[in-house]
């Protein structure tokens, strides 16, 4: 893959498209367990390795779970550099300046997602409402937007099938 601090929009649509697998499996499936079996959302936060073989790059999935049953974030970031690839910011008040700094400076209410962005807190990134993603509308409890999230990336769990067994 070329130099990841300079990829284009192409390149970064396809690494987000690319099949990615955990490198830990137990440790993705405690995390997909414990978000799907959620009945009254709390604080969670957990993290672990995912791995894109073909273009030979490591990530760190990301998920976050405020206090606030609407409240969650599920991302993507580069394990190498501080860059997140995609990540997903849920809650209803959420307020983001685009363009900081700059005459043309906006606010995106509402939830909304970092696409190839810093993960330093105080160096400018622009979102797109959430709106813009029609895979996920309507969705505001972490465990429907985890399953899409994992679609949408690509992001496949390496269990064996029966057949590999025998």
């Amino acid at each position: 893959m070329k130099d990841l601090e300079n990829l284009t929009n192409t390149q970064v649509n396809k690494l987000i498209k690319d099949k990615k697998n955990p490198v830990e499996v137990l440790k993705f499936d405690e995390i997909y367990s414990e978000l799907l079996s959620l009945l009254i959302p709390g604080i969670y936060k957990d993290n672990t390795i995912i791995f894109d073989k073909d273009e030979d790059i490591e990530y760190i999935l990301h998920v976050f779970q405020s206090p606030l049953p609407d409240h969650f974030s599920i991302g993507i970031r580069f394990k190498s550099i501080s860059m997140t690839l995609i990540r997903f910011d849920f809650g209803s008040d959420l307020r983001h300046k685009n363009n900081y700094g700059q005459t043309d400076e906006y606010c995106v209410t509402g939830p909304h997602v970092h696409v190839y962005s810093s993960d330093l807190k105080h160096e400018p990134k622009n979102v797109t409402p959430l709106s813009a993603y029609s895979d996920f509308k309507n969705i505001n409890i972490i465990k429907e937007a985890f399953t899409k999230f994992l679609n949408y990336t690509n992001i496949k769990d390496l269990k064996p099938n029966k057949e590999d067994l025998l």
